[in-house]
């Protein structure tokens, strides 16, 4: 753009000054006859205006104005202002016009340097000194509001003819309304960019300066996910906030304004606040807000998120129509956000003890649940406690004994539970919110207290320390609870006479720790020195039971099977012999017995102890429990295990559920029932199900860091599996990857450690990269030579990857050995595996001249997964697909049909249409059809 020269002003300046004493008709045929061009008359009418003071005509837009040039038939569009200048930049095209104004890009054209900018042309005019100077001073106090969210003020000024203009940062972005409906953005991230919208205004009303029209169109968001908010401010430049003569429209958009700027009455911080609450629930339901007869905005919303309360309680209090009764500005709304984002108590709600406890928990998640429910263990003991102490009164003589010791468990249940709230009680007392400390903070003053004692007990620090580790555990801090196990057991060994009973119990306590962390050797020589100390008192006893029970479980998940289920066994016989055993106790036993049974295939035995145990559970806790959800799991898994699908699919359900209905949809806990119940279903072929399970597995144990504790491995595994299964695999490389590093720090010379290897072998074959997937069955094998690599199971799966590789590569008689060697155990692959199997068997004997010997692997692939009861798998499809194409090469073109109808029915469910099969089945069909 080139600068106006001299000469174009010297000849506006005369067309003004002949102008301007003529009436408005002859004024009109004089500039027809001298051919004044449409720019020109525009700078010009805006000069005659300004001269004249024709406030009717300056409180117009300047769109507005081109309206009047159009209506007189002139050709004329918004675009024709392109080209004048304001300030330093000249406009270069239109962007857009609102209540406010009309805005336009700019280049400046003055300097040494380039530059891009929004100007925006204000629709009211500037008529006095007292207006031009209030609106300097607002200009001036917006150039130095300085936050990265908002969108800069670089200039601002009064054009000669009496507009003002506004020179602001030029923002690429999209409203957030729109951003939000085409990226979809989870519940999660909508309130993330809320939160970031509400700092940026409380850093605006931390200068007390108010927006007055917050509204989607106003709030970008960058193509780097960063918010920006346009026209901070300038409300209050076209606004006279002194005296009567305040303008008579407000400022605002119908909808976000607040009741009071439509009954024209103060504005305050608050009149914002109500604005960011109406976002807030277009935000969550995806509405824009109804507005009524009155102008006054409706709620609420129907919505397309499960909405938390605590959001609707924000929303709610942000947009009273009491400003008094709103957050006082934003950084009030802000914190309550952050509140909500950390689980603590929000200040929208009602006072409330409960609330507050209930939003402890959820924020320290498993470490306070698991102390909670330590704590109502403790507090129903007291019960129990004071029960004893009084039957003890009543029967002093014949019990003296068992009063005492009643007196002293309720002595040392009380020290606990007071030990306890202490804690956490004299940890934030006194301290603003910002410096409280952490939970390991907390942990670790109440070691340091339940080591120094006082007067209390050995026995009461034993269980002192019991309880912080039993937070540590649920944190998945092994190994700090295990150091605090540890020094129970010193301490109680340091203690003259030892009290053998609390010694055998810790040392119980300690076994399952070191089991859990991999030192099995250690756990088994605590097991048995407990049970040694046990069984020397009283070889029936309760207490021996329950260290049985702890070995046992540890026994059946580290290879001793068989040993693990004798000590079940032989634990259930004392309860049995007992007939005061606790129903809780027998549920635990029960279920563990049928997992045990369930880990030494013996599922026929274990499926009535799984079913006893899920009575029991229910009968002690009722339908909606952990145990109760717990106790259907464990059925779950063995009903898998005997094909029973349809009702282990519903009692994985249920357990799910019960689980949801105790703690929401977001929470970890759910993670292992989401887990095994998308076990079941991707074993059934169900993978459009399995998926979002999962995911939402996965997003969970990463939001709590469990993910890179390993917990989360074999939801890795399994997605990378369904991924791959379903065609995707970019997403089925990135998942193993994600899944072999979590393997290689965790569970390195493990089958499960080493399982990502597997897959991405698999992923490699999938994707005809032979040398690759050579590479990676090489490096296999050197580790299943060694003592760890020989636990795998199944190694016929490695067999089938190879031989696969060999037959593509032309090396047929290595592909030979490698399936003759693989067939042994093929009927032990299940449904996935089993398929690929007889399918590289039949491929093999077709490329070595034998193909009329290929139906039979064929057919054994389709009975396989009939007889496994899942011919809803996509293998399933995958065999009958194969068997086709067998029976369309030897004429039986009828079967053929027959099997590549079936196919098209289970493989058109699951895969995507790019995939492999569904090409070939397509290819198929159009020769058969």
């Amino acid at each position: 753009m080139k600068k106006s020269s001299p000469d174009a002003y010297t000849r506006l300046r005369a067309l003004f000054e002949r102008c301007a004493d003529m009436a408005p008709g002859e004024r009109e045929s004089w500039l027809d006859r001298e051919q004044v061009d449409n720019t020109t008359r525009i700078e010009l009418e805006l000069m005659l205006a300004a001269d004249a003071n024709a406030e009717n005509l300056l409180q117009q837009d300047v769109v507005d104005l081109i309206g009047q040039f159009e209506e007189r038939g002139d050709e004329f569009s918004p675009e024709r202002l392109v080209g004048l200048r304001y300030g330093a930049f000249r406009l270069t095209r239109m962007i857009g016009s609102g209540g406010q104004g009309t805005v336009y890009e700019a280049e400046r054209v003055e300097g040494d340097f380039s530059q891009t900018v929004a100007v925006k042309l204000l629709r009211r005019g500037i008529h006095d000194r007292h207006e031009y100077r209030r609106f300097r001073r607002e200009r001036d106090i917006l150039v130095r509001l300085d936050d990265p969210g908002i969108a800069r003020l670089i200039d601002g000024g009064v054009s000669a003819e009496g507009v003002p203009y506004l020179i602001m940062d030029l923002v690429n972005g999209e409203p957030i309304d729109v951003w939000c409906a085409g990226h979809a953005p989870d519940l999660r991230r909508r309130i993330d960019l809320f939160e970031r919208l509400c700092a940026i205004v409380s850093s605006a009303h931390r200068a007390l300066i108010v927006h007055r029209d917050l509204k989607p169109a106003n709030v970008l968001v960058g193509t780097d996910g960063a918010v920006k908010v346009l026209d901070f401010g300038i409300a209050r430049l076209l606004d006279e906030d002194e005296g009567p003569e305040r303008t008579a429209v407000p400022m605002m958009t119908p909808g976000y304004g607040a009741p009071e700027q439509l009954s024209n009455g103060p504005i305050t911080l608050a009149t914002d606040v109500y604005a960011l609450g109406v976002i807030l629930r277009q935000l969550m339901t995806g509405q824009a807000p109804r507005v009524g007869q009155s102008g006054v905005t409706t709620q609420p919303l129907p919505t397309r998120f499960t909405l938390p309360v605590e959001l609707d309680w924000i929303a709610s209090k942000a947009c009273d129509s009491d400003p008094q009764r709103r957050y006082r500005d934003a950084a009030e709304l802000h914190d309550d956000i952050e509140r909500f984002q950390s689980a603590r108590p929000v200040r929208a709600h009602p006072p409330s003890t409960l609330y507050a406890a209930r939003k402890f928990v959820r924020r320290h998640r498993g470490g306070v649940l698991t102390s909670a429910l330590f704590l109502l263990a403790v507090l129903i003991s007291a019960v129990v406690a004071l029960w004893q102490a009084q039957v003890a009164r009543t029967q002093e003589a014949r019990a003296t004994q068992e009063a005492d010791r009643a007196k002293s468990a309720l002595a040392r249940t009380e020290a606990v539970r007071d030990f306890v709230v202490s804690v956490f009680e004299a940890g934030a007392a006194g301290l603003p919110a910002d410096q409280v400390p952490d939970t390991a903070t907390l942990l670790e003053r109440g070691r340091s207290a339940a080591l120094a004692g006082g007067t209390q007990s050995p026995e009461t620090r034993v269980e002192m320390l019991s309880v912080l580790g039993s937070i540590h555990l649920a944190l998945q801090r092994e190994d700090r609870a295990l150091e605090l196990t540890d020094e129970a057991v010193a301490l109680l060994e340091r203690q003259s006479p030892r009290n053998d009973e609390a010694y055998a119990s810790t040392l119980s306590r300690r076994g399952e720790l070191r089991g859990r962390l991999g030192r099995f050797p250690d756990a088994m020589a605590d097991f048995d020195a407990a049970l040694a100390l046990q069984t020397a008192r009283a070889p029936d006893s309760l207490d021996v039971a329950r260290t049985l029970i702890a070995r046992g479980e540890q026994r059946a998940a580290n290879g001793q099977e068989m040993e693990g289920v004798a000590d079940y066994a032989r634990a259930l016989a004392i309860e049995q012999a007992h007939a005061d055993t606790p129903l809780a106790l027998r549920a635990h036993t029960n279920n563990g017995y049928g997992i045990a049974l369930w880990r030494a295939d013996d599922c026929e035995r274990g499926e009535p102890y799984l079913r006893e145990a899920v009575v029991l559970a229910r009968q002690v806790y009722g339908e909606n429990h952990m145990e109760t959800a717990g106790a259907l799991s464990g059925l779950s898994l063995c009903l898998t295990h005997l094909l029973k699908f349809d009702e282990s699919e519903a009692v994985s359900r249920e357990s799910l559920d019960i689980l949801t209905r105790i703690f929401g949809t977001d929470h970890p806990a759910l993670g292992q029932s989401r887990n095994n119940l998308a076990n079941l279903l991707i074993r059934v072929g169900k993978l459009r199900e399995a998926e979002p399970l999962l995911r939402a597995k996965l997003t969970a144990d990463h939001q709590t860091g469990v993910d890179e504790a390993g917990s989360g491995l074999n939801s890795w595994i399994n997605l990378s599996n369904l991924l791959r299964s379903r065609g995707d695999l970019a997403g089925a490389r990135e998942t193993a990857l994600t899944a072999q590093r979590i393997g290689r720090t965790v569970a390195l010379d493990t089958p499960v450690g080493r399982e990502p290897d597997v897959l991405l072998t698999r992923i490699d074959v999938a994707s005809g990269n032979w040398s690759a997937a050579r590479a990676r069955i090489d490096a296999f094998r050197q580790w299943q030579a060694t003592p760890a690599g020989a636990q795998l199971m199944l190694p016929a799966r490695i067999d089938f990857l190879e031989a696969r590789i060999r037959l593509e590569t032309g090396e047929l008689d290595a592909a030979q050995t490698l399936v003759a060697r693989g067939l042994e155990s093929a009927d032990a692959l299940g449904c996935t595996y089993g398929v690929q199997a007889y399918v590289v068997s039949a491929d093999l004997r077709r490329a070595q001249q034998r193909d009329a010997e290929g139906r039979d692997p064929l057919d054994r692939a389709v009975a396989q997964c009939e007889r496994l009861g899942t011919t809803g798998h996509f293998a399933y499809g995958e065999a009958l697909l194969a068997r086709a194409e067998w029976r369309l090469r030897h004429a039986d073109r009828d079967g053929a049909i027959r099997d590549a109808d079936l196919a098209d029915s289970v493989l058109g469910l699951e895969l995507l249409a790019s995939h492999p099969a569904r090409m070939q089945l397509a290819a198929l069909n159009s020769r058969l059809h």
